[in-house]
């Protein structure tokens, strides 16, 4: 393995120059606009399959996006090759593309430097886990299958084990240069257990860590996959009807972070695609519920210092007992809409388009444990994935319950099936009827549980427990 060991060298400098150089280059084919984007780094990766070591893989993680204007025409351009002529090919093909797009007249300027103060945020980047020699993480694949097999004499446990490391660099002709330097080190489980064709149990567990690869602990993610996939095995269906549903800490987070961040978007709310379009200043929620996000946690999996357009980073408060306080921008949708760039801009590559998103959402506590909602649950379900709209815009919520039990008189009685949850954003977030005062710190977020009333409960099969029936 150690043929693919490499010290990281951090290579700014040089695309420092590659960068200049496209800028350059874009005004000397006639755009009036240009910005360019260059990461660098590399991604190493483990792959187990049926418990063994399947192989690992490590590749040069080379990016380069150019977006030009030409007035409001906009072309944008990709490659993968870091040379001078490659990215000479990139700016000019961008060039080329502005000349055949629409003109988008709400389009005012690509982002400009903001008198806004850069907040530094620790333990982005890790020389320790940059250099990690793949021996490690050969051991720690061993110790995902030990600590699954711990557990169960069937388990059978596929698992991954990824590093990535990168040097981002943005920089546009407005005055905008920036660059950002991460690491990540992220593992996962997943564990079947098949006692019978119809009986088999499944479970999964993840960790992520960008600084501190001894806090991964690989041993208890196979041994909490295990067990998952143990809890789950003889699962049961219920009957169709309405019950309360409490989501676990990560459910809560799934959650609230998809039907927040949808309707909170300004790009949705600029399309009216929001279903918060016209509900800024208004209440979306129960009053106990405060809501912001916070991109700024020392090592947070989403923590950055920049936006993807190079604007610094805030927290942002979004939802104040409550109340709808803010959405969330760019530099287009604050153009357009005429309010404040949150900085707040992410590219997403599959549609090679900037939208502005929440990038860390955090919850405030309640004043209830999450032990006395479980215990005062005459009949109900807990549950520990999350749910979300079903898209294009729609308030509908329609989500599959992959982890979650069937409860009686307060206690856990056998995991659920074949079970699907539904109502809609605003009726979700008016029937949260209790708040954990306990709160989940992780991956640079908080997140208490959540208790919500009279969700629709869609089953298939026979039913094996009695719900209330829904009515006409």
């Amino acid at each position: 393995m150690n043929e693919i060991h490499q010290e990281y060298q951090s290579s700014f400098s040089e695309l420092e120059t590659y960068a200049k150089r496209a800028i350059k280059y874009a005004a000397e084919l006639g755009a009036t606009q240009a910005e360019v984007r260059i990461i660098n780094g590399f991604r190493r990766s483990l792959d187990i399959k049926n418990n063994s070591i399947n192989g690992m893989q490590q590749q040069a993680n080379s990016y380069i996006l150019a977006r030009v204007f030409v007035g409001k025409q906009q072309g944008k351009a990709e490659g993968t090759m870091l040379t001078a002529n490659s990215i000479d090919d990139i700016v000019k093909s961008a060039v080329n593309l502005s000349k055949f797009s629409p003109a988008d007249e709400k389009f005012k300027s690509l982002a400009s430097p903001l008198d806004r103060e850069v907040h530094s945020v620790k333990n982005l980047f890790d020389q320790n886990i940059a250099n990690l020699d793949p021996e490690i993480m050969v051991e720690f694949g061993k110790e995902i299958v030990s600590g699954a097999q711990e557990v169960h004499e069937l388990v059978n446990t596929n698992a991954g084990i990824t590093l990535n490391v990168n040097d981002d660099l943005i920089h546009n002709s407005e005055g905008i240069f920036v660059t950002k330097q991460s690491s990540s080190l992220s593992a996962y489980s997943y564990v079947t257990i098949p006692l019978e064709p119809t009986n088999v149990g499944l479970g999964s567990e993840f960790n992520n860590t960008r600084h501190d690869a001894k806090s991964m602990n690989c041993h208890q993610i196979g041994m909490e996959g295990a067990n998952k996939a143990k809890s789950s095995l003889n699962a049961k269906t219920i009957s169709s009807g309405t019950l309360p549903v409490l989501f676990d800490f990560r459910g809560a987070y799934n959650s609230l972070q998809s039907l927040i961040d949808v309707g909170v978007s300004a790009y949705n709310v600029m399309l009216k695609t929001s279903y918060f379009s016209d509900k800024l200043g208004e209440s979306i929620s129960v009053n106990n519920l405060t809501a912001w996000d916070d991109p700024l946690v020392d090592g947070g999996s989403s923590s950055r210092m920049y936006d993807s357009e190079g604007i610094p980073t805030q927290k942002i408060n979004i939802v104040e007992n409550g109340i709808l306080k803010a959405f969330v921008t760019d530099s287009y949708t604050s153009a357009v809409m005429d309010i404040d760039n949150t900085g707040s801009a992410n590219f997403y590559s599959g549609i090679k388009s900037y939208r502005p998103n929440i990038c860390q959402l955090q919850v405030n506590h309640g004043d209830i444990s999450k032990d006395e909602m479980l215990s005062d649950m005459k009949e109900g379900l807990f549950v520990e994935s999350g749910v979300s709209t079903s898209g294009g815009g729609s308030p509908n919520i329609s989500s599959k319950v992959n982890r979650g039990f069937y409860v009686k008189d307060g206690e856990i009685q056998y995991p659920v099936k074949n079970t699907m949850l539904g109502s809609n954003v605003y009726e979700f977030l008016k029937n949260i009827v209790g708040i954990s005062k306990e709160l989940k710190f992780e991956f640079g977020h908080q997140t208490p549980s959540i208790l919500v009333n009279e969700l629709s409960i869609a089953s298939a099969g026979d039913s094996k427990a009695p719900v209330q029936s829904m009515g006409p």
